[in-house]
C-alpha cells in the first residue's frame, strides 16, 4: 500500500458508527481480522469462544481463551470505554 492511498484519521463517536453494542460493535470486534488486534493491544493471544456471554454474575461482551496460557479472558462493556485498562478484564 502506498502512503497516498491512506485516508485521514478522524475522531468519531463510536455510537455513530455502531449504534448498538451487542448487535453492531461486539460482532465487529469479534471478527477474525479484528480480535488479534485487541489481543496485541492487551498482550494476549485471544481466541474467541463466545459473544455476549453470562459468566457468573458478570456479562462478557467477548469470552476468549488466551492460547498462550489456556486461560479464560472476559472482555466486558468495551463500547463505553474511553481507554482500555487491564483492570477491565474479567478474571475467570
Amino acid at each position: 500500500m502506498k502512503d497516498d492511498e491512506l485516508g485521514r484519521l478522524e475522531r468519531v463517536d463510536l455510537r455513530e458508527v455502531w449504534s448498538k453494542e451487542a448487535d453492531n460493535f461486539t460482532p465487529w470486534l469479534a471478527r477474525e481480522e479484528n480480535l488479534p488486534l485487541v489481543g496485541d493491544t492487551i498482550g494476549l493471544e485471544l481466541e474467541l469462544e463466545a459473544q455476549e456471554k453470562n459468566v457468573g454474575p458478570f456479562r462478557a461482551d467477548l469470552l476468549c481463551k488466551d492460547t498462550a496460557t489456556n486461560s479464560w479472558v472476559g472482555l466486558p462493556r468495551l463500547h463505553g470505554l474511553l481507554a482500555f485498562k487491564p483492570q477491565h478484564l474479567l478474571s475467570l
